[in-house]
């Protein structure tokens, strides 16, 4: 059976990267909104936290579920579905007024949508379509949760100021369901085809089995402890604590605020140079190398204060080291544990960097509550880098061919 056409693979990258822009921009929005709602509704900025924080609690959750079904039936229904979720749970917060309304439709029902599409679950579906330049193609599509997200952010705040909050929901809402469609046709058999079973295992094996292979696969074991400590790093102290640290050192808040906006340019081009790196380099080492770049980057941040301009360096150079770890894991995840297993593989993976995300959260509030300091946090996540360089080091290039792996032919005996 042919696999689609190049014109339709990259199509399919465009949609990744559309629908990624407008996810990303649906989950940044409360930023957009939550002075509105405060004024509009009454509602603490709490409240509005807290329906940030439920939909990355439902991502954690319905990822790695998400993943396990594009393993068996390929991606079709868990894209179209997110969508559907998601620009659904848009559409019926438009007319909220309740605070239970909005942490049910936006954090709970608009959760299980960001879930079916997050970063982890679009690079199983690239891998799937991309047997030549996969990290490229991977570093295109994913890039929308940044590049694609600037103007869906500005043209929402411009909907706000011509509609109201209500209108401008509405319009984003429908936009997000306009893809439906596209992603049902343009995904047709993708990630369907006849599949190889590997010895001992079929793709019909049972979740408890699926989940046994991967706890005794030492490249999923080795990255999923390098990703904790990634969200730790990332999503966790920077994502959360970065602003404060600045406006600490002197820096007014509008300046830290764009500082840490600059963050989702080096993040796009991240995305696409280490995409297009790790099909050309050494997989381990190269990821390994990021880590190791990231460890040294909290150095230059200890020591930006009274410079704007080496805090921008630092936010840039720092989103290049963020998203772009996922071109190189998924790379070998494909390689080492099967594409056949890839969804739940990469799903699990990113739950584990969603709890190391989290402990860095709280990690980070406590200790500057208990020092009224942040250089001791940056200090913690540079030793924490470096652990997760070493765990990536330890990752091999090949995969050991006297493993099974999904849908992956064991070798047979002589």
């Amino acid at each position: 059976m042919s696999g689609p056409s190049a014109f339709r693979v990259w199509a399919i990258v465009a949609l990744c990267f559309c629908a990624l822009g407008l996810t990303f921009a649906a989950r940044s929005s409360v930023g957009v909104l939550m002075p509105i709602w405060e004024v509009d509704l009454g509602w603490s900025r709490g409240l509005s936290s807290t329906g940030s924080s439920l939909v990355l609690v439902m991502m954690a959750l319905i990822s790695p579920i998400a993943g396990d079904i594009i393993d068996r039936i390929g991606p079709r229904h868990v894209f179209a579905g997110g969508l559907v979720f998601m620009g659904g749970a848009i559409v019926a917060s438009s007319q909220i007024s309740r605070e239970w309304e909005f942490l049910v439709l936006f954090g709970v029902i608009g959760g299980v949508g960001h879930g079916a599409i997050s970063l982890p679950l679009v690079t199983t579906m690239m891998a799937q379509l991309l047997r030549r330049h996969s990290g490229l193609g991977t570093g295109f599509a994913l890039s929308g949760s940044t590049a694609g997200q600037l103007p869906v952010l500005t043209l929402l705040a411009l909907l706000v100021t011509m509609l109201g909050w209500r209108g401008a929901y509405l319009s984003f809402g429908f936009g997000l369901l306009a893809l439906v469609p596209l992603a049902w046709l343009m995904l047709k058999g993708v990630g369907s085809e006849p599949r190889t079973h590997a010895a001992g295992h079929s793709d019909t094996a049972t979740l408890g089995a699926r989940l046994r292979l991967l706890a005794r696969n030492r490249t999923f074991v080795l990255l999923t402890c390098s990703f904790v400590l990634c969200g730790f790093t990332t999503a966790g102290v920077f994502d959360v604590h970065f602003v404060p640290y600045a406006v600490s050192c002197g820096f007014p808040l509008v300046d830290s605020t764009a500082a840490h906006g600059a963050h989702g340019v080096g993040n796009m081009i991240g995305l696409i140079l280490f995409g297009w790196l790790s099909d050309r380099l050494h997989r381990a080492r190269l990821l390994a190398a990021m880590y190791a770049a990231r460890a040294l980057l909290f150095v230059l941040l200890l020591n930006t204060t009274g410079s704007l301009t080496l805090l921008f360096v630092f936010t840039v150079a720092f989103g290049i080291l963020n998203f772009a770890t996922l071109a190189p894991i998924a790379s070998l995840i494909a390689s080492h544990v099967g594409i056949r297993i890839m969804g739940l593989s990469m799903g699990l993976i990113f739950g584990a960097h969603s709890i190391g995300a989290a402990a860095g959260a709280i990690f980070g509030g406590y200790f500057y509550d208990l020092t009224a300091r942040y250089e001791g946090v940056w200090l913690i996540a540079l030793g924490l880098a470096l652990v997760a360089a070493i765990f990536a080091i330890m990752v091999r290039e090949e995969p050991d061919e006297n493993r099974p792996r999904m849908g992956v032919p064991a070798p047979v005996p002589a």
